[in-house]
């Protein structure tokens, strides 16, 4: 975590982006690479270091240990737009001129509850639509941006009022929410109506709803800003899984698409909102555990520093034992024959984990991971 002083330089320095972006002739701003693992170059550069690198004047060598990935941009078109004759094109309208010209309709955004959807016709409103239903129904994990609100103003109860006020939801695009889909169905032996049969029954769900939110708060001190940088939080006070903004448009090559066999935007969100899953429904139960079986641990805080100690598969990992769980996970089911590789004990325990979730199975979390190898120090 940056000091105080680096902390109160990032609003600064969003400022100053913000200003050239505005200022600069030519074309409007440039999609520019990013690096995959965006999270670690935050974690371990600093909050400045994400955002040079937005603006496009971090260079390439501080960013060597990352794998690179292109950021995809969609412009999206803009309402009111030309038709152009013979083309299909983004209009306000969607209507087909006497002269040929052929235009369709804009994309529009729809209300479902309280929730904002960006869709780009009827079949994807009545998509969303399911999507939301079968959360709540399914999962029982409600889409509330509102939620989120609450769950950033109450873990970030130092915060300036000033600051807190400012926070926004911001519209849920249907990628995000064809990813949060996908991830909340890896965990759905522990979800909603199969939750009550499985053996973590009589614990409560430890995430019950997801939100849309701009900007993240720095940290929890009275003059902490808004930043950008932040992909996603979970929120125990609320339950609250809540996804931001640089998050929308990212594609990190570790999580692959299982379809195609390549890494995409939509599974790099699904990633993230597993991971910030695992904060709420893996890390609760299974820290101990994990933190007894991984060499690389000596508590859940403390490295052990032990030789040949198998280590967490993202350098971001190597933070807690906490969020060595939530990468990991995100890789299980993303990547699972990378973590195999990278960390294959890792790869074991929760596979075994997984497997304990099956109704048939009622054993503790100890039980279930002493099938893995190598369990116990």
């Amino acid at each position: 975590m940056p000091g105080k002083t680096q902390q109160r330089r990032v609003q600064e320095e969003v400022a100053e982006v913000k200003a050239r972006r505005q200022s600069a002739s030519g074309p409007a701003f440039e999609a520019r690479a990013v690096p995959g693992d965006l999270l670690d170059l935050q974690r371990t550069a600093g909050n400045q270091a994400v955002l040079r690198l937005v603006d496009g004047t971090l260079t390439a060598p501080t960013l060597q240990r990352w794998p690179w990935s292109k950021s995809s941009k969609k412009g999206g078109g803009k309402e009111g737009s030309k038709g152009t004759t013979g083309t299909a094109t983004t209009t306000g309208t969607g209507t087909t001129t006497g002269t040929g010209t052929t235009t369709a309709p804009s994309p529009k955004v729809i209300k479902i509850g309280k929730e904002q959807i960006r869709v780009a016709n009827p079949q994807e409103e009545e998509e969303a639509k399911q999507i939301c239903a079968k959360l709540k129904a399914d999962f029982g994990i409600s889409l509330s941006s509102p939620t989120s609100i609450a769950a950033i103003k109450k873990e970030y109860d130092e915060v300036g009022k000033a600051t807190l006020d400012s926070l926004e939801t911001n519209v849920w695009e249907m990628k995000e929410l064809r990813g949060v889909l996908t991830a909340v169905t890896h965990f759905a032996p522990i979800l909603g109506k199969q939750r009550k049969r499985s053996p973590l029954a009589k614990r409560a769900q430890g995430v019950t709803s997801l939100g849309r939110v701009k900007k993240q708060v720095d940290a929890n001190y009275k003059d902490a800003p808004l930043i950008e940088g932040v992909m996603g939080e979970y929120m125990s006070g609320k339950s609250n899984v809540t996804l931001f903004d640089t998050q929308t448009d990212l594609v990190d090559k570790r999580y692959i698409n299982p379809t195609t066999g390549k890494a995409d935007n939509e599974t790099t969100i699904t990633a993230n909102a597993v991971h910030e899953m695992a904060h709420g429904l893996i890390e609760p139960l299974y820290e101990d555990g994990w933190v007894k079986t991984m060499d690389f641990w000596l508590d859940a805080e403390t490295p052990s520093g032990e030789m040949g100690a198998e280590e967490p598969p993202t350098q971001y990992g190597q933070t807690n034992a906490g969020e060595d769980i939530a990468e990991s996970t995100a890789l299980f089911f993303t990547n699972r024959a990378n973590l195999e590789t990278l960390a294959p004990k890792r790869a074991e325990y929760l596979a075994a984990i997984v497997a304990s979730w099956a109704p048939a199975k009622k054993q503790e979390v100890l039980k279930a991971t002493k099938t893995a190898k190598g369990t116990g120090k």
